[in-house]
C-alpha cells in the first residue's frame, strides 16, 4: 500500500502506470497464496482433530480484520484526504510486521545466548 502511495503521489500518471500495475500483480500473487500457507500452518499447530475450530477461528479474524481496516479508512477518510489511505494501511503493515516479529522471538527456544541477544534487540 505504501508503495502504491508513494508512486501515486510523487509520480505522474503516465509514468505510473507500469509500477503501479507491477506492484498490484505482486500484491495479487502474494495474497492468493497467503492463505493456503496460513490454513497449512495452522492445522499443522492445531492437529487434524482441532482443524475445524482453528480455521473458523482464523476466518472470523480475517473478518474482523477486514471490518477494522474498513473502519480506519473510514476514519481517514473523514479527517484527512483519500491519498492518506494508503499511509494508513501501511501503518497497520509496519504494526502487524512488528507483532509477528516479537512473537516469533518469544517463541524461538533458546539455544545460546547470541539467540537471547538478538531477541532482546
Amino acid at each position: 500500500m505504501v508503495s502504491m502511495t508513494t508512486t501515486a503521489c510523487c509520480v505522474s500518471p503516465a509514468l505510473a502506470l507500469f509500477p503501479l500495475r507491477a506492484v498490484t500483480i505482486v500484491w495479487g500473487i502474494a495474497h492468493c497464496g497467503f492463505y493456503s500457507a496460513q490454513q497449512a500452518r495452522l492445522i499443522g499447530l492445531a492437529g487434524v482433530a482441532a482443524a475445524p475450530v482453528a480455521l473458523s477461528l482464523n476466518a472470523s479474524f480475517t473478518y474482523l480484520g477486514f471490518s477494522l481496516g474498513a473502519f480506519v479508512g473510514l476514519v481517514t477518510l473523514r479527517y484527512a484526504y483519500a491519498a492518506q489511505l494508503g499511509w494508513a494501511a501501511g501503518a497497520f503493515d509496519v504494526a502487524s510486521l512488528l507483532l509477528m516479529l516479537a512473537i516469533n522471538c518469544r517463541q524461538r527456544p533458546v539455544r545460546a545466548q547470541s539467540a537471547v541477544a538478538a531477541c532482546a534487540s
